[in-house]
């Protein structure tokens, strides 16, 4: 797999700095805990290098990769970004789905809350053709690999797929063998553990 064009060069965490450190005051106050970050540099540079302006996501808890994701695509006129979310079980969290983004990047935002097996269907009826998803959802072997072709079918060649957290089982790797694709592997480092995201080009 090979990568061309023109990389970003400007990181994420320095340009929306101030952004970030008030959305992130925000989920302190919050007495629910829920889903983290992922790799919001590699989400953002990804979609910049695509000039994304179709994408889907997997998994919102807190917004953190929506965020990413419309701060980039908002930039581009036309630009949606379709996210699925199952409901949390915890009293209240609904409330605080998607809360640390700002109400200026909603009109290009469309959230479905309920389960993939039904969301993700309708994400593709208002995206059938996407430049970019990240998947972060239903975290079972079967919930991925039956999203993973979905979300691969819809990518426009050159497109960006996404995974997070695929250190948990071989669904990404098995997924990779079977559309014969090599992917790239990113470490993530966060305080207490390590994760992986795989991403591959269409």
């Amino acid at each position: 797999m090979k990568i061309t064009g023109k990389i970003p060069t400007v990181k994420f965490s320095e340009k929306f700095k101030d952004l970030i450190e008030e959305q992130q005051k925000l989920i302190e106050s919050i007495p629910n805990r829920m889903g983290g970050q992922g790799n919001l540099e590699i989400i953002y540079q990804l979609a910049e290098y695509v000039r994304a302006t179709r994408a889907i996501e997997t998994g919102v808890s807190y917004g953190w990769s929506s965020l990413t994701l419309l701060l980039s695509l908002n930039e581009r006129e036309g630009s949606q970004l379709v996210s699925t979310d199952l409901p949390y079980f915890s009293e209240h969290s609904e409330s605080y789905v998607g809360c640390v983004v700002p109400d200026r990047l909603k009109s290009i935002w469309t959230i479905l809350p309920y389960a993939d097996r039904e969301a993700l269907i309708d994400a593709l009826k208002i995206l059938p053709q996407i430049d970019l998803c990240h998947y972060d959802s239903d975290k079972f072997y079967q919930g991925k690999m039956w999203a993973y072709p979905l979300l691969w079918q819809a990518l426009k060649p050159g497109g960006i797929f996404i995974a997070d957290d695929i250190d948990d089982d071989f669904a990404f790797r098995d997924f990779c063998e079977e559309i014969d694709r090599p992917p790239w592997i990113v470490e993530t480092p966060f305080t207490n553990d390590i994760k992986y995201v795989g991403i591959l080009v269409k």
